[in-house]
């Protein structure tokens, strides 16, 4: 390794020249690299660090670089924007991912219709059925897997088991059904949504 010995104030020179000229990498090139690290069996805190980030910021840009190839390079061509890229991060399915994108017309592609897309057969935690259960934690307590979306502030996450919350919400109901007919109301019946009119 060469060594070579400057003054303070050529050293601080140098670093200035290094430091504005420098070109930043591409956001996705970020990315990848933090998934190589983690994929060779760096842990999250490890990577937090020796960058100086945050662990929350670390998951974010794996699962950032868990987004379809393909995909990633419309974000580095900017042919879609960094919103649209996160959205894709709820799902580590490429073909899905993919699936979702060439399905979805031009005009319906924002992030919200591409999470319902990739998310359809999981329940929000946001849910009216999850807010009668008492929250997405009951669920959770219950042994359900749950899929929580690092870039939506607004949802605190996907329940993935949706037979299991059909049973939760009918076990709820029952309970509460106990109780009308332990008053002596003859009939009771539980029905976890009202039937659609014919």
């Amino acid at each position: 390794v060469e060594c070579k010995e400057r003054s303070a104030a050529e050293a601080t020179e140098i670093s200035l020249i290094e430091n504005m000229q420098r070109e930043a990498m591409h956001p996705v090139d970020e990315y990848e690299a933090f998934r190589v690290m983690a994929d060779a069996g760096k842990a999250v805190e490890d990577i937090a660090g020796r960058f100086g980030t945050t662990e929350l910021m670390v998951r974010k840009r794996l699962a950032l670089g868990c987004v379809a190839p393909a995909l990633l390079d419309l974000y580095r061509s900017e042919e879609i924007s960094f919103q649209l890229l996160t959205a894709f991060t709820i799902s580590d399915d490429h073909e899905k991912q993919m699936e979702v994108w060439n399905s979805l017309p031009s005009y319906s592609r924002d992030a919200r219709s591409i999470r319902a897309a990739l998310q359809a057969e999981a329940v929000k935690a946001t849910d009216k059925r999850m807010k009668f259960l008492g929250g997405i934690e009951v669920y959770e307590a219950a042994g359900g897997a749950v899929k929580r979306d690092l870039f939506d502030t607004q949802n605190s996450g996907y329940a993935l088991d949706v037979a299991l919350v059909e049973k939760l919400v009918m076990g709820r109901l029952e309970a509460e059904a106990e109780k009308l007919r332990a008053e002596g109301w003859k009939w009771v019946e539980c029905v976890g949504e009202l039937p659609q009119a014919a």
